[in-house]
């Protein structure tokens, strides 16, 4: 977990550096962390809830970049780690099988979100829904 946090913080400050010219010259830039669960579900998994036992901490950090009221741009990077494993099955060949596995995940993201009731306004609205659209490495 303290690696984890080491490189979610090293990535925090790339992504704050990078941005931070962009910065000067608008103010439509945001930059944003999220936390989540993240969990493996096949088949190693005999099913939902022996999933659900196997969930780890999601840490995303992101900057979005709006280029007018509509139209956005996201670079995303998010860590998490994944585990999956026969030994907690209740079927006795899975246990035999005796599979397991534990990956640290790393993702990048870029992606555009449309507003899309803004495209529809005049005013400025307190709910607004989007489209996203992007494409993602890890």
């Amino acid at each position: 977990m303290r690696i984890l946090l080491d490189e979610m913080k090293r990535v925090g400050f790339i992504v704050i550096s990078v941005f931070w010219a962009f910065q000067a010259a608008t103010q439509q830039l945001d930059i944003g962390l999220s936390l989540g669960g993240a969990n493996y579900y096949g088949d190693l998994s005999e099913s939902w809830k022996s999933s659900i036992k196997n969930t780890y901490p999601y840490l995303a950090v992101h900057a979005r970049l709006a280029l007018d009221p509509f139209f956005s741009l996201r670079l995303q990077y998010a860590r998490f780690k994944l585990s999956g494993s026969d030994e907690q099955a209740s079927n006795a060949l899975l246990k035999k099988r005796n599979l397991n596995f534990t990956s640290t995940m790393s993702e990048w993201s870029v992606s555009a979100q449309l507003q899309i009731l803004d495209l529809f306004s005049y005013e400025p609205l307190r709910f607004s829904p989007f489209l996203q659209l992007g494409i993602g490495l890890g």
